[in-house]
């Protein structure tokens, strides 16, 4: 477990190290809980992200991962949502008694907080790649050149990527790139 928590840090040690050096800063703000990528099946909570370097943004959204998202309290197997504005409230245990469960101090299993993203999950997940074509970048990832979703995430891809080299130069993108 120890081991465990040292790659963490690792990574996200990385991750504010670049942030340092770049003299960048990347604010994550909650904004809601839904459907985030075209096939989920459950809810994720979706954050807006603004990546920062002086008086350049880049503002994107970013779906945080199932295991960490949602904000309910489990009875049982049925997972009862809460209003995210009691997250840091007294009045938590008044709302479950009053609008979920009665008698809540003996029934409840669990109740699951969520667990904001760091600058390690984002700057990872962030297209630090070029492509030079849609048919090099289905080629290099697999993706089949007649679908229109591959097309829309390659469009997506080199969005962002544009983004972040109107943010970076090429010496910093390599520094990010061995962020993973």
């Amino acid at each position: 477990m120890k081991q465990l928590r040292e790659q963490c840090d690792k990574y996200l040690n990385q991750a504010v190290y670049f942030l340092y050096k770049t003299n960048s800063t990347i604010k994550i703000e909650y904004s809601k809980t839904d459907l985030y990528f075209p096939d989920d099946k459950c809810p994720r909570d979706i954050y807006n992200i603004t990546l920062i370097r002086g008086n350049r943004k880049y503002t994107f959204t970013f779906g945080n991962s199932l295991r960490d998202s949602g904000f309910y309290v489990q009875i049982g197997r049925t997972k009862h949502p809460l209003p995210y504005n009691l997250l840091n409230s007294k009045n938590l245990r008044n709302y479950i008694k009053n609008h979920i469960d009665y008698n809540f101090i003996y029934s409840i299993d669990k109740i699951h907080y969520p667990v904001a993203p760091t600058a390690y999950d984002i700057l990872a997940c962030l297209e630090k790649y070029d492509y030079e074509s849609f048919e090099d970048f289905c080629s290099q990832l697999g993706y089949d050149t007649d679908s229109r979703n591959a097309e829309r995430i390659y469009n997506a891809c080199k969005d962002q990527y544009l983004h972040l080299i109107s943010l970076y130069n090429e010496e910093e993108m390599e520094m990010l790139k061995d962020i993973q």
